[in-house]
């Protein structure tokens, strides 16, 4: 199998991406995320072709990781593909090594893997570095989340199929949007309708965000254990949409689809305010953030003023995820922990208004209670450079990371 360096056939790269990871995106995401991502070149892409058919992808992104002494330059892999028939070959480690080899001019090499999955294992088994990203939720919708992430748990086994079927109209789950029968979790349900006995449970958002973790791991026997956990709980968790927001007389909260030149000015003074506070951070010069606000995905700008300045923002994105709304933290920025809590609650309001399932953020700061710590995902990396130490001081430092240096 040969390894081609360039870009690969639009269609078929998009065919690939989809069937790979799931509603990966369209021709419009495609084309921002890689034609026109800052410092773009065709040969940052590698894939293998069998027969006409693409089978494998792996694309580099080039970033620059500054610090307070430094700047770094770094190539992180991304949407790591491989055709399902082909899974399981040592196709995956022949992409790494060859594009290893022709990017080690770097100081660093970095990929975001999650737990569990073939690249996390690979990176693991030769010695790379990691950190777990510090990722959110805040489910807003929770019978909605609990059935789409359930569905593999009953799809993947017959006996609790069947048992569901036999009793899943006698048991009531009470969540703090809507009330549902475990019975509806299942396609085909039991014609007996005998009422001898009627449950009722009570769904605390802890652990059903530890479910939504164990399914993003592929860990079907935790997601078992923590529906166990679930379906013993009788403690009433309160009302998730209750948000007490404090009164902030000296700031004012300005909700855009998108920002105009002042506000964009205003924008990049803010971001070195907000970078200097972390060891390392990725970019954030203004094609970098002319690119976050071309996102395609991006439906909403929160925007935080005090004193006619701009002291807080977050722009945010939507994607779906069968029938769950789902809002992602594209990146924030921010003067102080105060203005991180505005923010927080007005991006909360703002999803609860546009009826939004789900809100996904990954940041250094931990947000309130009402968010569930997901801890599935992992920043991992390889260094070239020669500097001493650099290794572990990646490690135990403090990142700026947020879910545009993700995706």
């Amino acid at each position: 199998m040969k390894i081609k360096n360039q870009y690969p056939p639009e269609g078929k790269l998009l065919v690939l991406l989809n069937d790979s990871y799931g509603n990966w995106g369209d021709e419009k995401y495609l084309r921002w995320k890689y034609d026109r991502y800052p410092d773009y070149k065709p040969e940052h892409n590698y894939f293998i072709e069998e027969d006409g058919k693409l089978i494998a992808f792996t694309r580099m992104f080039y970033r620059e990781l500054i610090s307070k002494d430094d700047e770094l330059s770094v190539i992180t892999w991304g949407d790591t593909a491989v055709h399902e028939g082909y899974r399981g070959k040592g196709i995956y480690s022949k992409l790494k090594t060859t594009r290893t080899k022709s990017e080690d001019d770097n100081d660093v090499i970095m990929a975001f893997s999650k737990k569990g999955n073939i690249p996390y294992h690979v990176h693991l088994k030769d010695g790379w570095e990691h950190k777990e990203l510090p990722k959110y939720l805040r489910i807003l919708s929770p019978s909605k989340v609990f059935k789409v992430y359930t569905e593999p748990l009953f799809e993947g086994s017959r006996y609790l199929n069947l048992l569901v079927n036999i009793i899943g109209d006698k048991i009531t789950l009470n969540f703090s949007d809507d009330s549902v029968r475990l019975s509806e979790f299942i396609s085909k349900q039991s014609q007996e309708k005998d009422k001898i006995f009627d449950i009722e449970f009570r769904i605390r958002t802890k652990e059903l965000g530890d479910m939504i973790q164990s399914f993003l791991e592929n860990d079907h026997k935790n997601m078992v254990n923590t529906a166990s956990k679930i379906l013993v709980s009788c403690k009433i968790e309160d009302d998730i949409r209750d948000i007490r927001t404090n009164s902030f007389r000296d700031y004012e909260t300005i909700v855009k689809n998108r920002l105009n030149k002042e506000d964009i000015k205003e924008l990049k003074i803010l971001y070195p305010k907000y970078l200097k506070s972390f060891d390392f951070y990725f970019r954030r010069e203004q094609k970098d953030i002319e690119h976050i606000l071309n996102c395609p995905r991006l439906v909403k700008i929160i925007s935080l003023w005090k004193n006619n300045s701009m002291v807080g923002v977050a722009m945010i994105a939507e994607s779906k995820r069968q029938d769950i709304q789902k809002y992602d933290v594209l990146d924030m920025a921010y003067i102080g922990q105060n203005e991180f809590e505005i923010l927080t609650k007005e991006i909360e309001k703002l999803a609860i208004k546009e009826d939004a399932d789900l809100i996904s953020m990954i940041s250094s700061n931990k947000p309130s209670d009402r968010w569930v710590p997901i801890r599935n995902g992992m920043a991992m990396w390889e260094t070239f450079s020669e500097k001493k130490g650099l290794k572990k001081a990646l490690k135990n430092s403090k990142w700026m990371i947020s879910h545009y240096d993700v995706v």
